[in-house]
Formats: structure tokens, sequence, C-alpha cells
């Protein structure tokens, strides 16, 4: 008889997150501190047994091979041991007595972060060839401290151990561009998110041990906010967007994760928010009982955050008889970090005070007037679409009521607007991009600003001046002279990725602010007609002046009766 091994036994214990941890404040009152994240470390006890064949003989799949009934394959038991965390928040009791059905992560402010074992958890061992072995599912302790793995092959001192989530193989891991976050402060997706380690056992006889280090980064968001329109709002995502891949497929041939994705890259990842308890931001102070999780992938890192947000409530579309209808309103609170170094197995914890604009209810005029077209009667200003009242201005007695200058050229409060040829050169050359970003105004809550290249960038790009734009627009047309109604400009073409901050200096922003025409609120949230300097000189009479048109799906220079009640902008060179 052939003496044969039978089983190794291997013990595995999962490690406490150790930290190294530091504060920087970053844009948009975001601060980051980073820790270093758990080891899963590992005691590997082998017992050996006679068996009739030698170990050459062992099939490498762990299967009996079929031309020699005599032969067994090697069955090796991981056993996964977990040390206690140093804290026991009532989170962290709350997750041991209710399981979550993958690898499991939980973190404190500051403190670092500590694996679970969790139904479903697998492990990639070498064997004594070189071959990979996928383990079956760990059989689990009720607290998910232990778990016991089983793999046919044989092992040594040295063997490499592999964790590579739920979706990897022995030598890829796939990093999620799309993550499902179950409930709050809850990180249970990390192994089907792309949570990844490499470990290497070492020992003699009977007795081994290795510790698995963990090669993924981590992002913990921690929003707080202290506006009544995102309290009362639901968290439905979280968005991020980088300039560089920081997710797909990775190599992970030498236990390191490959400095680029090997296929599927993306520059977002998008965690959802799901469950069935909604996500409300409701804290004033930092909470981790709100916080929010992703597994990105290591890199130096430029990203831009949006935290989407749904509301029903605050949003009025229109008031019809006196009954209010209300938009199913969707948009972000966006916050941007540059040059965030994500080391491989560290947390880091992303603060962000949610705000929003709140525009001003006094900035319509009629064209050039010499005062706001609500000013003094502002307690009576409509502030819903549709909604009517008569203390509008209604002739030339009023200072309320527009200009009407001899030459084609504001003289009152429009006379630092953009004119007719500047409008047209940022319609043609502003390169617009729409977001969905929150605001206030009046009360109510809305969605969505253009940003449009500032006239100085445009210049620098086309060799011009924002002064010399006044008397040509870039299709050699001065449309201060043009005498018909057909010479609108318009620009459909509209990006709806979102700006880096670098970017944004170049641009400026115009919200669907709305108007009013004879007491009466119109478009408001839904786009917007702001006055130029300029107003028709060979057609309309004195009743026409030239505009900047705004809404989701395009910019134009347009005309407009000068008694319509307009937002203008001054900001744009």
């Amino acid at each position: 008889m052939t003496k044969r091994k039978k089983t190794n036994l291997i013990t595995q214990t999962l490690g406490k997150i150790k930290i190294l941890s530091y504060r920087s404040n970053v844009i948009m009152n975001m601060m980051m501190r980073t820790s270093n994240i758990f080891l899963k470390t590992a005691f590997l006890f082998t017992t050996v047994a006679l068996a009739s064949c030698s170990s050459d003989d062992i099939a490498q799949s762990g299967k009996q091979d079929g031309s020699n009934s005599n032969v067994v394959a090697n069955t090796t038991t991981f056993t996964g041991e977990y040390m206690p965390p140093t804290h026991t928040s009532e989170d962290v009791k709350a997750q041991l007595q209710a399981p979550a059905t993958r690898t499991s992560i939980t973190h404190t402010i500051g403190e670092g972060a500590t694996a679970f074992w969790s139904a479903g958890d697998k492990v990639w061992i070498q064997d004594n060839n070189g071959d990979w072995h996928h383990s079956e599912a760990g059989e689990l302790n009720t607290d998910l401290t232990r778990g016991t793995f089983s793999v046919s092959g044989l092992f040594s001192n040295g063997c490499t151990v592999r964790y590579t989530g739920d979706n990897g193989t022995s030598n890829t891991v796939t990093i999620a561009a799309e993550q499902t976050q179950s409930a709050a402060n809850d990180f249970s997706h990390a192994g089907k998110s792309g949570d990844c380690g490499v470990g290497t056992a070492s020992g003699s006889g009977n007795s081994f041990k290795f510790t698995l280090t963990h090669k993924a980064s981590y992002l913990c968001f921690l929003p707080r906010t202290s506006n009544y329109f995102i309290k009362r709002s639901k968290l439905t995502k979280i968005e991020v967007i980088a300039k560089d891949d920081i997710a797909g497929v990775y190599k992970f041939a030498n236990g390191e994760l490959s400095n680029a994705p090997t296929s599927g890259g993306s520059k977002t990842i998008t965690l959802t928010m799901g469950g069935s308890e909604d996500f409300i931001v409701n804290n004033n102070e930092t909470n981790i009982g709100k916080s929010a999780y992703i597994v990105i992938a290591p890199g130096t890192h430029t990203l831009i955050v949006r935290y989407w947000f749904k509301n029903t409530t605050d949003s009025p579309k229109e008031i019809k008889n006196g009954v209010i209808t209300y938009n199913d309103l969707e948009g972000t609170v966006t916050k941007y970090i540059e040059n965030l170094e994500c080391a491989p197995g560290k947390i880091y914890d992303i603060t962000a005070n949610l705000t929003l604009e709140d525009f001003d209810k006094n900035g319509y005029y009629m064209w050039d007037a010499q005062l706001t077209y609500w000013h003094g009667v502002s307690y009576w200003q409509p502030t819903i679409n549709d909604e009517y009242n008569e203390k509008y201005p209604k002739d030339l007695s009023s200072p309320r009521w527009y200009n009407t200058p001899s030459n084609h050229w504001a003289e009152q409060t429009a006379k630092d607007c953009a004119n007719v040829n500047q409008m047209a050169w940022l319609v043609m050359k502003g390169a617009p991009h729409w977001d969905n970003e929150l605001w206030t105004l009046m009360g109510h809550l809305y969605a969505g600003r253009m940003w449009i290249k500032r006239l100085g960038t445009i210049g620098n790009e086309n060799g011009t001046t924002p002064d010399a734009m006044q008397y040509k627009a870039p299709d050699n047309v001065d449309y201060r002279s043009v005498t018909g109604y057909h010479d609108e400009v318009i620009n459909r073409k509209i990006s709806h990725d979102p700006l880096f901050k670098d970017e944004i200096s170049d641009y400026f922003y115009l919200a669907p602010l709305g108007g009013y025409y004879k007491g009466k609120a119109s478009s408001i949230g839904e786009g917007c007609n702001y006055w130029s300097k300029t107003r028709t000189l060979h057609f309309g009479g004195n009743d026409i002046a030239w505009g900047f048109g705004v809404n989701k799906t395009r910019i134009s220079v347009n005309f407009n009766k000068r008694e319509y009640g307009f937002p203008m902008f001054k900001d744009f060179k």
C-alpha cells in the first residue's frame, strides 16, 4: 500500500483594520481622512493521513482521474477566524445579529474598518503545480467571525491565497461601475462591488498562517445639511465621475491590481441607494449613520461627486383653478475633489456640507427699466407658473416700465449686459453644458442650469476680444442691424457631461428662472430669456429687444416684447 495525504486543515483569522488617519480640507467644504483598511489574518493547520498512491498521482482538478480508480483528490479546509473589533458600536452589533449576504465591512469615522465573513464568500488557493483552485462557499458561524472553506488540491508552505470578490477570477478583479447599497451605513455590498485581497501561507509541520491584505480602495461618503429642501428629499444615488478609469476588469496576476482595467473600463461609478427605507439626509452634523460606501480602483483621482435627490413635494409645475400640481423632481448637489490619492487597502472619509443656491426674486425687469418688475409690490409677486397678480407695471408712467431710448442700446439697468452680437458669440461658440443642479427660488425647489463659455475664453480660442465681439457675430453678421424676425441664432448641441473643477473658471451658468408677462408667471424652472443691452433697430418699433434664451435643450439669441419681466446677466466676460 502506498501512503496518501488526505486532508490539510487551514484556519484563517479576520483582522481589525489598522488605521493611519489624517484630515485635509478639500474643495466645496469637503474633508477626507484616510486609514489603512483591514487585514484578514489566517492560521493554517495541516493534518496528514495515509493514502494508497503517491502525490504525483493526484488530479489537479481535485477530482478522481478516471484512469485510476485508486486516486483520491486532496481536500484542504480553510477555517476563517475573526479577531474582535476594538469598537462595539450599535451599528456593528446590529450587523453581527443580521448577517449580510455579501462580504461585509463596518467602519468608524477616522478609525478604519473591520471585515466580516458573509454567506457566499470564497477564496482562491494556488497549489504545488501553480494551478488555482476555487473553494466552496464558506460555512460561517452565527456571528460571522469564522468561516470554513473547502478546496481540493495539494498545497505547501508559501502558497498564495487570493480573495477576488463575487465577480472575480483567480487572476482578475471586477470593480463594479454600478454598485448598490441597501441601507445607510451598510457596506455589505463590498464583495459584489470589487473588494479583493491577497496573502501568502507560511509555516511548517501541521501549522501554517497567512495574512490577507486588501488591495482595492474605498470611499465613505458622509453628507450633512441644514437645508430645508434637502431634508425633505430622498437621496437616490451618488455618482462619482473621474478623469481616469476607476472601475472595470483589472488584472490581479501579481497580487496587485493593474494600473488600468484590461476591459470594461469606466470613468464613472454610480452607487444606487436601494432597500425598503428611504435614505434621507437630515443630519446637521457628520454622522456615520448617514454614510454611503463604494469600492474604487487605487490611484490618484480627480473626482466629481454628484449627490442625486428626488423630491415630489416642493417643486410646483403650475397652478390651475387654485390647484397646484408638482414636478417629480430629480436633481444633484455637486462637490469636487482634486488629486485624491487612493492607496490600496485604505478607506477615505468624504464629508460634504450640502447646500443650495437661492436665486433673488427681485431680479426681474422690463427691458432697461429703472426699477424691478415687482418693486414696491413684491409681497404680491406670483411665485408659481400661471399665477397672476394685477399689480404689474402697465405704462411708462411707472419707473418699472421699459425704457424707450432713441438709439439701439440700453441706458439704465441693462447697459452692462451683453449686446446682441456678443450673445451670438456665446450661442455659436459657448460649448453649452446642461447640469441637473438643485436650486431654489421664491420658496420652491428646481433643478438644472446651463453652463456657457465666457467671452474671454471664446476670444482666446478665436483670436478676438469681448469688446471686438460687439460689432460682428461669428458668422460675420451685425445683428444690431438685421431687418427681419427670422434672424434668431440657435444652438441645440447641448452636452450633459459635467465640468471638472479646473474647467469651471472658463464658464458661467444661467438658470431657467422663467419670467412675467402682464402680471402672470411662466416657465419658472423650465426656461428663461435674459435681456441684452440691444433693442431691435429696424423691426418691431419700440416694442422689441434682443435677449438670450435658455432651456435644457437649447440656447438662442431671440427677441421679445420689452414689457416682459426677465432677468439679466452681466458676469459673462
